[in-house]
């Protein structure tokens, strides 16, 4: 997809928010702090900054690769030696970003620096004509070469507006035919770097959740859905950013197809999970919009 200057600007906006507020977040993960904390103020900020939310705050410990969320009144804290991906972005009238980093609580782990190297690496191959195969080739070969495991089955991905998955994916791992990049798309690119065997698995069900359907019968969920239709369109959400008397709601409507609701994703082998995440623009010099 072409996306205008106006639309670049826009993903560029995201980005710069995102990016700053990485900085500012950082120093704040330690141990003994609220995960629920470290949600909020990230998702202020965003606000604060004239954005929203592309999605909630993830925060996700140790064999945990995506999707938790804290609860309403979570009381979760960091503690010594867990490995953190922070994964959060900001949207500008739609046009997303994407960016995580890995934090150890109080000692040292290789693992993250793996990550970071993996994704400098993908982002300096993002330019036109690069096969989405080859970058995918090229991370399983520095991860492996450290001894660790990429994960085969978490990919990067294309970002278009109100759309964080937006059909092509960045494969971590070598595949046998795949597209070729092109000049001026927007991609999340993102290694993802295990001790285990290189897979996640879906677990319990996390507190996010992305809109599918209207229809529904009772009174009250519509009403539900037409307030998280005009807060979050097709973005995911969260329990914690709806009026307290939607949440008894959640459950009947993803019973009813009308909500997806998005499992935690776990190493198989309860093994640890580092993550690093930039959105970049695709161009002979690559642009990291984060």
């Amino acid at each position: 997809m072409e996306f205008s200057r106006e639309e670049i600007e826009k993903f560029r906006k995201a980005g710069k928010i995102a990016a700053d507020i990485k900085e500012k977040v950082k120093p704040k993960i330690k141990e003994g702090v609220k995960l629920l904390d470290i949600a909020e103020f990230i998702e202020g900020e965003i606000k604060k900054a004239g954005a929203n939310p592309s999605f909630p705050v993830n925060i996700s410990i140790n064999d945990v690769a995506a999707h938790y969320t804290p609860i309403p009144n979570d009381v979760s804290v960091f503690k010594k030696g867990d490995l953190v991906k922070i994964d959060f972005g900001a949207h500008v009238e739609g046009y997303p970003s994407d960016t995580a980093f890995s934090v150890s609580i109080g000692v040292d782990n290789p693992m993250i620096k793996i990550a970071e190297q993996a994704l400098d690496l993908a982002v300096s191959m993002c330019k036109p004509g690069t096969l989405v195969g080859e970058i995918g080739a090229e991370v399983q070969k520095l991860i492996e070469s450290h001894g660790y495991k990429p994960i085969s089955n978490l990919t990067g991905h294309s970002l278009e507006q109100w759309n964080l998955h937006s059909g092509i994916s960045v494969p971590n791992v070598a595949v046998p035919a795949s597209p070729e990049l092109e000049e001026g798309q927007v991609f999340a690119i993102e290694p993802f770097v295990t001790t285990g065997s290189g897979r996640v698995h879906s677990a319990s069900p996390s507190q996010i959740f992305m809109l599918q359907s209207m229809k529904v019968r009772l009174p009250k969920a519509r009403e539900a859905l037409k307030f998280i239709a005009e807060n979050f369109m097709s973005l995911p959400f969260t329990s914690r950013w709806l009026p307290e008397e939607y949440y008894s709601l959640l459950s009947y409507l993803v019973g009813q197809n009308a909500l997806h609701q998005y499992p935690l994703l776990r190493d198989v082998e309860n093994s640890m999970i580092s993550q690093a995440e930039h959105t970049i623009i695709v161009q002979d010099k690559p642009e990291i919009l984060t």
